[in-house]
């Protein structure tokens, strides 16, 4: 049985402005289970982004707690890593190993030069990219600037990685290319990930459990067990967006939700 990672309890934010404030979480209640694939999905300015941030640490809640192995989360930390959407994540004046090796520095002064450099070339190795390591961010594509940043997110051993839409500007090939490598990367390492995303093909490809989220608030959890490699060609793929194209458009109750399969053939939604 998956045990507690990230626990968060009655998380309210709001955004003051002028005439009225903005609730972008309301009430949100999750648990993240240890090593879970976690994805989160829901319209624009829904909150997704917001709920990253703060179990980031780089925002803080009103009221409510998020905690990591029963501590509170009050300030970013290596232990919760993230990984922006944007392709300029990564320092200009830096090649990929300096990229890699410089939170080492920071974050793990007790490691020696030597230990920072394989390291980062085994994590370089990991995302596919060891023949990467003098070049500049400038020298990159885009799907190879997204490779660097989850390398040097990694390169901490993080507890928890966070990915806010990170493959959402990219081309479709290289968008299904890196979904599938994140998905191996996640059964190597281990790693509990939480990630954010409007596609729902990605959603099903990826998660363990699908949070949907309108308007500051969780309105469904979608357990999803559908065996790995998931293919869109198994029709319990498009029964489940379905399900979750639904739930979107018209919104439902907090509840679990739970694919049941029959054969090849999905029998149906227990709610």
């Amino acid at each position: 049985m998956m045990q507690p990672k990230l626990e968060i309890k009655a998380v309210v934010k709001t955004f003051p402005r002028a005439e009225q404030a903005i609730i972008a979480l309301d009430d949100v209640n999750l648990t993240v289970n240890d090593k879970e694939f976690l994805t989160v999905i829901g319209p624009s300015g829904c909150g997704k982004s917001t709920l990253l941030r703060c179990i980031a640490g780089l925002e803080q809640s009103d009221t409510g707690l998020i905690t990591l192995n029963g501590r509170e989360v009050k300030r970013p930390g290596p232990e919760r890593m993230m990984v922006f959407q944007g392709f300029e994540q990564l320092f200009p004046w830096l090649n990929v190993l300096g990229n890699i090796t410089y939170p080492l520095r920071i974050a793990r002064r007790k490691m020696t030069a030597r230990e920072r450099l394989k390291t980062a070339e085994y994590y370089l190795n990991l995302v596919g990219l060891p023949d990467a390591a003098g070049l500049y961010p400038y020298q990159l594509s885009g799907g190879m600037k997204q490779r660097v940043a989850i390398a040097r997110a990694l390169s901490l051993n993080p507890e928890v990685l966070l990915m806010d839409e990170p493959f959402g500007s990219l081309d479709a090939i290289t968008r299904n290319a890196l979904q599938k490598e994140i998905a191996r990367i996640w059964q190597e390492t281990g790693v509990t990930i939480v990630f954010v995303t409007h596609n729902l093909e990605e959603a099903i490809a990826l998660a363990d459990r699908i949070v949907v989220f309108s308007q500051g608030k969780i309105r469904a959890i979608v357990s999803n067990h559908l065996p790995r490699p998931r293919s869109f060609d198994n029709p319990d793929f498009g029964l489940l967006w379905d399900r979750l194209h639904y739930l979107l458009d018209a919104g439902a109750g907090t509840k679990e939700i739970r694919i049941v399969t029959g054969g090849s053939t999905a029998a149906g939604l227990v709610f």
